[in-house]
């Protein structure tokens, strides 16, 4: 769920400015696929604001070269998917074997049983 949210910050780049947003509330946490949402998120903005809207240049923590979304997202892949329009599940559908390939790796391990990897 999103509830829209606007508020005016006292400190930073927008100090005293109002600004506008959201909050993400989950709702199922069984169902909640918080990286395809965070794709999903990211491209509905760059969309609604394509005149606004750019990554965050380096440098970001330690890297000095590399975009930050690129290492929060531990690949290029998927600003470059969003970049070209992809729907986040396609997105998310290409992660499928892998993911696959790691619980089959790490089943051994867990303690509470297997991860969840829900479809749409």
């Amino acid at each position: 769920l999103l509830r829209e949210v606007a508020f005016e910050p006292t400190f930073q780049k927008f100090a005293g400015e109002l600004v506008r947003g959201f909050q993400l509330h989950v709702i199922d946490r069984a169902a909640f696929r918080p990286v395809v949402s965070a794709a999903g998120l990211l491209a509905a903005v760059r969309r609604a604001h394509p005149e606004r809207f750019a990554w965050r240049r380096p440098p970001y923590e330690y890297e000095r070269e590399r975009l930050p979304i690129d290492l929060i997202f531990g690949t290029d892949t998927v600003r470059r998917a969003i970049e070209g329009d992809a729907d986040p599940w396609e997105i998310a559908a290409r992660w499928s074997s892998e993911i696959g390939r790691y619980l089959e790796r790490v089943a051994p391990a867990l303690l509470y049983g297997p991860l969840g990897w829900g479809e749409r």
